[in-house]
């Protein structure tokens, strides 16, 4: 009955005064009614709005912590490929320095190989220009021995019983080609010695690049490695191994 009277301004009846009366008890609790509500309403949507703004905030400090630590990572990143640039720049710098140096050790090698080359064509030639000399040396003194019997013959007009005999006397045409194959297989070995030489350095150039520190044990290395007094040095020996005593160079 209250509900229904605090939701009705009027009610039907023929009386106009009762009614009137009655209008007239109720306007005031109207009235209040609204003014709670409306009070109601306010603290309500007061306490929404405190309960709402810490959310908000609380979003809004984790959007700033997420940006900053995004933007921490993005500048960690270009720092990251930065130092990646440096490392390549450098690398090509080192790469270039060092072809410098392989071009001007392969020009040094390759101008000695040609001097050894130049050195013994030359020795050859002088060597074949020698033989070719000492050809013509015989072949001149064969003509004037041949040239002073023919003189003789020719004054005395009859046969010497000391006349050489030519029959079997003559000058090999053809080129000795011992001498030459000596000088090209001495040539042959030096070259062979000179680059495996040069192989062996550029080998070990490269396997220097693997190097690692290592000290090796005397008692338990190996019993024909004979180390030197650090432990970072070895020889290949025969050694007796009886209680790591005496060691016999053979």
């Amino acid at each position: 009955m209250n509900r229904k009277l605090s939701q009705t301004t009027t009610f039907p009846f023929r009386n106009t005064k009762i009614n009137d009366r009655i209008c007239h008890s109720l306007t005031v609790p109207q009235s209040h009614q609204k003014h709670k509500n409306h009070s109601l309403r306010q603290e309500v949507r007061g306490d929404h709005r405190i309960h709402n703004t810490v959310p908000i905030e609380e979003e809004s400090q984790q959007k700033k912590n997420q940006l900053v630590q995004t933007q921490t990572d993005v500048q960690q990143m270009i720092q990251n490929r930065m130092k990646k640039i440096q490392e390549i720049q450098h690398s090509v710098e080192m790469r270039k320095r060092n072809t410098e140096k392989e071009k001007s050790s392969s020009v040094e090698l390759f101008t000695d190989l040609i001097r050894s080359i130049e050195r013994c064509q030359s020795e050859l030639l002088k060597m074949m220009e020698e033989q070719q000399k000492a050809a013509e040396k015989q072949a001149e003194d064969l003509i004037k021995e041949l040239q002073q019997e023919i003189t003789d013959l020719k004054r005395r007009n009859t046969y010497h019983p000391h006349t050489k005999n030519w029959t079997e006397i003559s000058i090999d045409s053809d080129v000795d080609v011992l001498p030459m194959n000596t000088a090209l297989i001495q040539f042959k070995k030096n070259l062979d010695e000179t680059l495996d030489e040069k192989l062996i350095q550029s080998e070990l150039k490269y396997v220097q690049k693997f190097a690692v520190d290592v000290t090796l044990d005397p008692d338990t290395a190996y019993p024909y490695l004979i180390l030197s007094d650090d432990g970072k040095q070895c020889l290949s020996r025969v050694r007796q191994t009886h209680e790591h005593e005496q060691e016999l160079d053979v």
